[in-house]
């Protein structure tokens, strides 16, 4: 049984298990978040991506959130002279918000699910979705990734989903899938685009004046 945790909403932040995210909360009800968890003891917040056209509605009023988004643990935490809060947090599961109680706080609560990933059973597609991936990381960073040599197929989905300069709603649509082998397809397509047109406008640059 979950309990109802702090959600924290940014315009274009994806936090998906495994990650490892620096904040820096200095928007005033934040802070009072970061000092309401410290005084109960607690590290564990809800972490989501704000939808649509959120600065029309982001200081008047609660702005519209999507409801899966991750579970972040604080790693560590510290207060500067300004009263903000640098903090380091990792990524622990997918989860479904349910329940969100704007009640008393300056910011809102939520009760959620934790949300269960489907493996791929297959071992040698799974393989083979795993090594496309990180070729096509590396390509994507152009070599200068750093990356485990076992790292798993929904981790490197996630991470190529965040890297790439895809529009947030599709990002989020990508994060949302939890069948690993439909996300890994999905990203894959996606980079197989960007790789596609960069070769064209490569080559584009590259043709020689003919005239």
């Amino acid at each position: 049984m979950t309990h109802p945790l702090p959600i924290f909403p940014l315009p274009n932040v994806l936090l998906y298990p495994g990650a490892v995210l620096p904040l820096h909360i200095f928007e005033p009800r934040f802070v009072s978040m970061i000092d309401d968890m410290l005084a109960a003891d607690s590290d564990e917040f809800l972490l989501t991506l704000l939808k649509g056209d959120w600065e029309l509605s982001y200081f008047e009023a609660n702005p519209e959130i999507y409801d899966i988004g991750g579970l972040a643990r604080v790693l560590q935490c510290s207060k500067d002279d300004s009263g903000s809060f640098n903090l380091l947090v990792s990524g622990c599961e997918r989860v479904r918000l349910t329940e969100v109680d704007s009640s008393d706080k300056e910011y809102r609560l939520a009760n959620y699910k934790i949300l269960t990933e489907t493996p791929i059973q297959d071992p040698e597609v799974s393989e083979k979705l795993r090594l496309a991936l990180r070729d096509g990381l590396v390509d994507f960073a152009d070599g200068s990734l750093m990356l485990a040599p076992k790292a798993k197929v929904g981790y490197l989905s996630d991470v190529l989903t965040v890297a790439m300069s895809l529009d947030m709603a599709e990002k989020q649509k990508i994060f949302e899938i939890l069948d690993q082998e439909w996300r890994a397809t999905a990203v894959l397509s996606h980079l197989n685009e960007h790789l596609d047109t960069r070769q064209n406008f490569s080559g584009e640059q590259g043709d020689p004046d003919l005239n």
